[in-house]
């Protein structure tokens, strides 16, 4: 058999396997088993725990799976564009929800009381929708959409969310906290309903109202504050809350809607100054309401029964109020007040936030009297926790301390962190190294030896001594014999750049390129050379000459050493010498050597510029300068 087919029969036997394992993965459901109607799905009555539906099917039917307690995952194929109504109802073992591409709309309370589902999925090319760990979201994440019924626990809302959709938390029982982020502007219908595990809940501010049956049978909720802003309370908005004993409405409250607290176990609610409207029923069977307390006028739009079977409760109005004296008022026990006589009437002024709260402390939001200002600190429950960072372990140097790996928080002066103390300096034994042996800082306190000088030439006393000495310890000259230093003797342009060259470390040239016909790569000084042209310290005699036989002026050398120090301003415009001209190249470069000791002149009039400058003077000048710059 040749090569080709030994191939086609190995990817024949790996789609036999391909297909094998897919068989085993899922066991499709028998046709029979759909209910399909112009292509909507109307019941699957199945009993298979993974359910694959049928592509083709373009929409699935309300109730279509409804109290189904037999299927675990179910596949829906890319042909489907909508659910309806209870899809998912109570399906007890359902655990999985895997969207195709194409599905763009999802029914009321299409997963209610399937509280086994954890995993939901969007096929990635739907252009609609798109799931972030089991949540559904609108493509742009603006929008929540869907959160899983079996979810338990604590969740935040991601901060890319504008919009909690209609029912999109509808009946997540197993929910024991929820934060929404202030970048929520609205929550849909229906959207909160069921929350029956969460206690307390923190409204984002930019709210304008608070739609149809968003908290209902949040059972849990005990108190709940309602942004400034909001303006409307819809119908049934808050309906059999329980728990709910303490509800804050804001000043911008326009309407409250009908059934809005029905059976909430209010005992005083207060009605701001601004509202318009009391729909019929507001306060339905609030049995434990007693006082019911208006900060303005009446409001006109006032229903007869907005307080329907609310047997215990009393109007209280600030005196001079108007209003309170016809329907639906007039009929029902009222009472004036003036100032706080009534309690005071306390708005969150600032929430807590964990900016102005010190780690293990609680969250504490400030609430004052609208009506006296007395101000008063409620604990919300949240503490603030240290924000941990962790810090790599840092060894000590010379001067800067070190530490082990340490942990320490953002917000406050905990930490774990133990400094390991700077070593300091080593400059050996007997503390006179040149310099550090662990870092290489010199060491201020070093005094190079002096090496003994044996010329017959060099005197003690003699102005070059010093720096003959020095020149010898820094292997910037020899002498030139074993006996004679030659002083006197003139230097040439060559042996000047090499003393300046070696004086600054010997750095090598950054580029090869030699303008000069007359200088070598054998000379020795031949680097000096490229590194004075490169640093602007000579320019040569001419464009193509360097004259390195040529004996250095003294004009030539204070120059050199001017532009090896940058090249600086002379502090003052004084000149001592006649012999120096203004408009002389040198004339910046002696004023410089002057006001920093390099040079005093040949006499207090004269510098003698064209003149030779000799070994003598050339180490003197270079020792001078450098021991100035080192200071």
């Amino acid at each position: 058999m040749n090569k080709g087919g030994i191939m086609k029969k190995l990817l024949s036997v790996l789609l036999a396997a391909i297909i094998a394992a897919a068989t085993l993965a899922f066991t499709v459901s028998a046709a029979d088993d759909f209910e399909i109607t112009d292509g909507v799905l109307v019941k699957y009555n199945g009993s298979d725990p993974v359910v694959v539906i049928p592509d083709g099917v373009v929409s699935l039917g309300d109730t279509a799976f409804e109290n189904n307690s037999l299927i675990e995952k179910v596949y829906v194929p890319d042909s489907v564009v909508s659910m309806g109504y209870s899809t998912f109802h109570n399906c007890e073992s359902l655990t999985e929800l895997h969207l195709g591409s194409s599905v763009s709309k999802l029914g009321d309370n299409v997963i209610w009381e399937s509280f086994g589902l954890t995993t939901l999925t969007v096929d990635e090319n739907n252009p609609y929708l798109t799931a972030v760990d089991n949540v559904i979201y609108s493509k742009d994440l603006s929008t929540l959409v869907l959160f899983p019924d079996g979810y338990s626990g604590e969740f935040v809302i991601p901060d890319h969310v504008t919009k909690i959709n209609d029912y999109s938390f509808f009946g997540c029982a197993k929910l024991t906290a929820l934060t929404i982020p202030d970048s929520v502007t609205e929550i849909g219908s229906h959207g909160l309903w069921g929350l029956s595990g969460v206690e307390s809940l923190i409204l984002p501010g930019g709210l304008s109202k608070i739609a149809e049956k968003t908290f209902c049978e949040c059972t849990s909720l005990k108190e709940l504050y309602i942004p400034d802003g909001v303006r409307e309370i819809e119908f049934r908005a808050f309906w059999d809350c329980k728990a709910l004993k303490t509800v804050h409405l804001p000043d911008s409250l326009i309407t409250l809607g009908e059934d809005a607290f029905y059976k909430c176990p209010l005992s005083s609610v207060t009605i701001p100054a601004g509202t318009e409207a009391i729909d019929s029923r507001a306060f339905i069977q609030c049995t434990s309401l007693e006082k019911i307390i208006f900060e303005g006028n009446a409001p006109q739009n006032t229903d007869k029964r907005f307080i329907y079977k609310c047997d215990n409760a009393k109007i209280y109005y600030n005196s001079g109020a108007s209003g309170f004296d016809v329907a639906p008022f007039s009929s029902l026990g009222k009472v004036t007040f003036s100032d706080c006589e009534t309690g005071h009437y306390y708005r969150l002024e600032s929430p807590g936030t964990p900016e102005n709260t010190a780690c293990g402390d609680h969250l504490k939001d400030l609430y004052k009297c609208a009506r006296c200002g007395d101000e008063m600190l409620k604990i919300t429950g949240a503490v603030k926790e240290h924000e941990i960072v962790q810090y790599e372990a840092k060894d000590p140097t010379c001067t800067e301390p070190g530490n082990a790996a340490y942990e320490a928080c953002l917000y406050c002066d905990y930490t774990t962190c133990e400094v390991i103390p700077a070593l300091g300096h080593d400059f050996g034994e007997d503390g006179v190294a040149e310099a550090c042996l662990r870092c290489g800082e010199k060491n201020p306190a070093y005094a190079p030896p002096v090496p003994q000088i044996s010329f017959t030439d060099v005197k003690p006393g003699a102005y070059y001594a010093d720096a003959v000495a020095w020149a010898l310890a820094s292997g910037i000259t020899k002498g030139t014999s074993e006996t004679t230093f030659s002083p006197g003797k003139g230097c040439t342009r060559a042996q000047v750049v090499t003393f300046l060259w070696r004086a600054a470390g010997e750095p090598e040239p950054t580029s090869g390129k030699n303008p000069f016909s007359d200088v070598r790569a054998k000379d020795y000084y031949y680097k000096a050379v490229l590194w004075a042209v490169e640093n602007d310290i000579t320019t040569g005699t001419s464009p193509t000459k360097f004259s390195p036989s040529s004996t250095c002026t003294r004009a030539q050398i204070v120059t050199f050493l001017w532009r090896y120090n940058d090249a600086p301003e002379p502090d003052g415009a004084d000149n001592p010498f006649t012999d120096v001209k203004r408009s002389a190249y040198f004339t910046k470069a002696v004023l410089w050597a002057v006001e920093n000791d390099i040079t005093t002149g040949t006499s207090p009039t004269k510098f003698s510029p064209s003149s030779t400058c000799t070994r003598g003077q050339v180490v003197t000048f270079l020792y001078r300068s450098f021991s100035a710059k080192e200071r």
